[in-house]
């Protein structure tokens, strides 16, 4: 009697499973792929970011006050991407390869993205103000190097590409949420499935 209690819980779970293993297999894959394309790119622009502050520094020199610009950025540069790859701790794959693992993980991942997208959220303003800062000085320290309309250019440059980013950031943030809500949902259907 026993024997046959365990294949109808068996059966019950079977059926109520609603998640396409296969599916969320590959899905995961592709996530973790893509993870791992993002750490590359973030390489590729920290070795960009040091390249271009020697450059400027020691081949082809410019003001110091946009010298003092590419520095900073290669100071701001590693340390973004020390917080973003520590944010994503425990989030490289899963420890079991079964639709509970697998949601878990989804689940991590997706808490790990809306981090990334606050951190976003609050870096973003600080770009846009610190590139008004130093186009402003730019104009004050060079006037005959630096055209106001050429600081001003500038500056709205900077504006338009983060504020673009933001709003990107915030659309993608509603699809996360999104995400969250439904593998919490599935994975408490699961559980809740696997207690009957």
């Amino acid at each position: 009697m026993s024997e046959r209690n365990d294949w109808l819980q068996l059966t019950s779970t079977w059926q109520a499973q609603t998640v396409n293993l296969p599916a969320l297999q590959r899905s995961t894959r592709w996530c973790t792929v893509r993870m791992y394309a993002l750490v590359a790119l973030e390489m590729v622009l920290l070795l960009a970011t040091w390249s271009m502050a020697v450059y400027w520094q020691w081949i082809k020199p410019i003001p110091a006050l946009w010298q003092a610009w590419a520095w900073l950025w290669s100071v701001l540069t590693p340390v973004m991407i020390y917080v973003n790859v520590r944010n994503r701790r425990g989030t490289w794959r899963s420890h079991e390869n079964d639709v509970r693992g697998l949601l878990e993980l989804r689940i991590r991942r997706t808490k790990a993205n809306l981090t990334a997208i606050l951190y976003g959220n609050l870096f973003g303003p600080l770009g846009i103000l610190l590139g008004w800062i130093w186009n402003g000085l730019a104009v004050w320290l060079y006037p005959s190097n630096a055209p106001w309309w050429q600081a001003l250019f500038g500056a709205i440059l900077v504006t338009v590409i983060l504020g673009s980013w933001m709003l990107i950031w915030h659309r993608l943030a509603r699809r996360e949420r999104r995400k969250l809500a439904e593998a919490e949902s599935l994975l408490q259907d699961l559980n809740g499935a696997a207690l009957l």
